[in-house]
């Protein structure tokens, strides 16, 4: 037992030496202190010292808590300095009370407030003193170090209970007036810095960042601020910096060799897996040391890649983790990926976790929202994992330090991260830019076109779909338009697998329905075609490129004509998640942009099937349509560049498709059914038999159902469940399609947004007016 109480009594020492201190200053046992408040034990020191003077120590109602002015917390400047040091104010607040007398109106206890609070300060300052003539191993040195680091949690909490509604030392006024003078403090040190040739970069409540000139003595700068300040009120260097990095305020990176300091939520923290914290440390180290160059942050990241790629991981670096605050039955709504996987833990594994306890998680591979693939790292397989996910969160974060740094949005430092340097910003005007064509007006500004890194890229077996008869299109979005005398169509239709060049695609490629979705090295394309279908000539062609300027594209003569005239394709690329929802979001966004040109509509081509350039997919140089060499006019150099557009046209439309999927999602709900889905309801099974043969239009007529399904509410989930699987036994649907059908129903009937009224038009379903449009 003796033996025991000594490891206890050395372990306490070891982990606990501050509630100690706390302890036999306090006079209370050990597992108190450790579950008190810092306003608890203050209160009990208070409480003690007032005991002393045969004072009692009130018990006041609680009071509303009233908002007041705080702290400053400003970021001045935005980038990558040099020469950065951390001026810190020693004990602001707690010294702001002492030298402007603010207390709590409690008469004596007020006036008791007010002496702990010097005779805690002075006590510490008095143990700094000694610990500086002490070796930092000596045991001494461990116990007045813990006694003055329990003084300072004490002192500091001194302000926080004058902005404590609950706490009998409340007064909104007295937490003010400390704020106030706190701000008027920090305003002055940086007029005096600023006057000194420095440059403030960030300033938090009780410290600041500053660039300083190099033939500045930062000992006299601290002398001059010193002698400015009241007299109890003084500023100390924390830290001298060979880099500095700002972000905004409380988010920035400090940097000397061998020592890195990250500060704020933006770089830090649980919500970010441990793998995507470790890049950007050791990103970070490279960035400072290259004086800012990116070259050392690719080479980083493409070894990142390649050692996820390879497997050579550990599971817990990949897997994010999450508390939970109430038991799992508590939440509403499951559909977040933490509350997914512990949902999984406890159904598989029959583990259930409660209020505090944390869920590791990660992400499998497959299509669909990612609270559908969030499984717990109990269940981790290292060929489940999906890579492009974690390696887009560490592409992310480290783009964010690289925006910081240059002063550019995220998306064109994630742009820029892999392919090119960015010129600096005083070089602007230095940039190559191409000439702007006479007679273009401006549209929607946008960053430069730069490339993307291929995140997560995957090789995939090329091989065609079983074979599909040729069919009409399977949607026809008509656009025309401007001063430009053009019509530009937009159509699509499905590439028959047997065609030869089917059988020569590289590997990494898939085709599906061609006008929106390919397969290119494991990422889902929608390819949206621009068809000129009139002559034009090459300065006619430029004008036009040059209105699309913001987006990246590929382009090809589809006609030759006398005279140096041609028709074109253009060809826009957007990376998307393989929802069909999706697709119509990136479609309708595709419109919007090529209204911009103000092309009027021409109805005349809408039966017109346009077989789309299956041999730009394969990056072959002859057409499906002619079998004749193709004349590029900009041409992809392999399957990798193609993804590297799409992946940056998602960033530019990111915005618009955000708000266009908000769009497509708002619905009323139907007070009966259309009749085209009534005839399906009435005989699912027969109507799945009927329609088994209409390729093309199968998986639009089944998510149609249902949307509609889950937009009516006279029909309960089970029974709605019943019809729409038996419509797909009926269908062959999981025999035609890789998700299966009961996916697509629990995804579809939980986001009824639209019913595609064209593809059960084309089944012969519709043959009355619907009354979702009457609506």
């Amino acid at each position: 037992c003796e033996d025991d109480a000594t490891e206890a009594y050395g372990l306490a020492n070891i982990l606990l030496p501050v509630e100690l201190q706390l302890s036999r200053m306090l006079l209370l046992p050990l597992d108190e202190v450790v579950t008190m408040s810092r306003y608890a034990l203050m209160l009990r020191l208070i409480t003690i010292r007032a005991h002393g003077r045969g004072v009692a120590v009130p018990v006041l109602p609680r009071q509303a808590h009233e908002h007041y002015e705080g702290a400053i917390s400003k970021c001045y400047h935005r980038g990558l300095f040099k020469r950065v040091i951390k001026i810190d104010v020693k004990s602001l607040y707690p010294n702001i009370m002492r030298q402007f007398k603010i207390k709590p109106d409690l008469g004596v206890i007020g006036d008791i407030y007010l002496e702990c609070l010097d005779e805690l300060t002075e006590e510490r300052l008095k143990l700094k003193a000694k610990l500086k003539q002490l070796d930092r191993s000596s045991p001494e040195y461990a116990r007045l170090n813990a006694h003055q680091q329990a003084l300072k949690l004490l002192i500091n909490s001194a302000y926080g209970m004058l902005g404590y509604a609950n706490g009998i030392f409340y007064s909104r006024e007295r937490a003010a007036e400390v704020t106030k003078h706190g701000r008027e403090v920090l305003t002055k040190i940086v007029e005096i810095a600023e006057s000194r040739g420095c440059g403030a970069l960030e300033v938090d409540t009780d410290g600041l960042l500053l660039q300083i000139p190099e033939d500045l003595s930062v000992e006299e700068l601290v002398e001059d601020i010193n002698k400015a300040l009241p007299p109890l009120i003084k500023v100390d260097v924390e830290g001298r910096w060979e880099y500095g990095l700002i972000h905004k305020a409380k988010n920035y990176m400090l940097y000397n060799p061998g020592e890195l300091v990250i500060k704020g939520s933006a770089f830090k923290g649980a919500k970010f897996r441990r793998f995507s914290r470790e890049i950007l440390r050791s990103a970070a180290i490279a960035f400072f040391k290259s004086g800012g160059a990116l070259e050392p942050v690719r080479t980083l990241l493409a070894k990142a890649r390649a050692k996820l790629e390879s497997g050579d991981f550990d599971p817990r670096d990949v897997c994010i983790r999450a508390t939970l605050s109430r038991p799992l039955h508590a939440y509403a709504d499951h559909n977040v990926p933490h509350l997914a996987a512990a949902r999984k833990l406890k159904e598989e594994l029959g583990v259930e976790l409660g209020p505090g306890e944390a869920v590791e998680f990660y992400i499998a591979k497959g299509s669909g929202p990612k609270y559908l693939r969030a499984k717990p790292v109990q269940l981790f397989k290292p060929e489940d994992i999906d890579i492009a996910d974690v390696l887009e969160e560490a592409y992310k974060l480290v783009a964010r330090m690289v925006s910081a740094a240059h002063g550019i949005s995220s998306k064109e430092a994630l742009a820029a991260l892999v392919h090119r340097e960015i010129v600096p910003v005083e070089h602007e005007k230095a940039r190559l830019t191409p000439e702007k064509p006479e007679g273009v007006g401006e549209i929607e500004g946008q960053p430069a076109p730069l490339k993307l890194p291929a995140l997560g890229l995957e090789t995939e077996p090329a091989g065609p779909k079983e074979s599909e008869e040729l069919e009409k299109p399977d949607f026809a979005c008509l656009i025309r338009a401007p001063e430009l005398p053009l019509t530009i169509f937009n159509y699509g239709g499905v590439i028959r697998p047997e065609h030869p060049l089917l059988r020569e695609l590289p590997n990494g490629l898939k085709s599906y329905l061609v006008f929106s979705h390919v397969r290119a090295l494991g990422r889902d394309i929608h390819l949206h075609p621009i068809d000129v279908d009139e002559v034009m000539d090459m300065k006619l062609y430029r004008r036009l490129e040059w209105k699309l300027r913001p987006l990246r594209i590929f382009s090809y003569k589809t006609t030759e004509a006398p005279e140096g005239g041609f028709k074109a394709h253009f060809i826009v690329p957007v990376v998307f998640s393989g929802e069909y929802e999706e697709q119509r979001a990136i479609r309708k966004v595709m419109k919007k942009r090529v209204r911009a040109l103000g092309i009027p509509d021409d109805p005349g081509n809408r039966g017109v099937w346009t077989r789309m350039p299956l041999f730009m997919f394969g990056l072959s140089n002859t057409s499906t349509k002619h079998g004749q060499e193709i004349a590029w006019i900009r041409r992809p150099a392999d399957l990798g560049e193609l993804l590297e557009a799409a992946h940056f046209n998602r960033l530019v439309l990111e915005d618009d498709i955000r708000r266009a999927l908000l769009e497509l999602r708002e619905f009323t709900l139907l007070k009966r059914l259309p009749p085209c889905i009534e005839k399906i309801v009435e005989a699912p099974l027969e109507w799945g038999q009927k329609l088994s043969d209409l390729k093309g239009y199968r998986h639009a007529i089944y998510i149609s159902l249902c949307w509609a399904l889950g937009s009516y509410s006279g029909i309960s989930r089970k029974e709605a469940k019943r019809i729409a699987l038996e419509f797909a036994r009926g269908l062959k649907y999981d025999e035609t399609h890789t998700s299966s059908a009961e996916y697509q129903f629990n995804y579809c009937y939980e986001r009824p947004f639209a019913i595609d009224c064209e593809a059960l038009k084309a089944a012969g379903l519709c043959d009355e007016k619907c009354p979702r449009r009457e609506g």
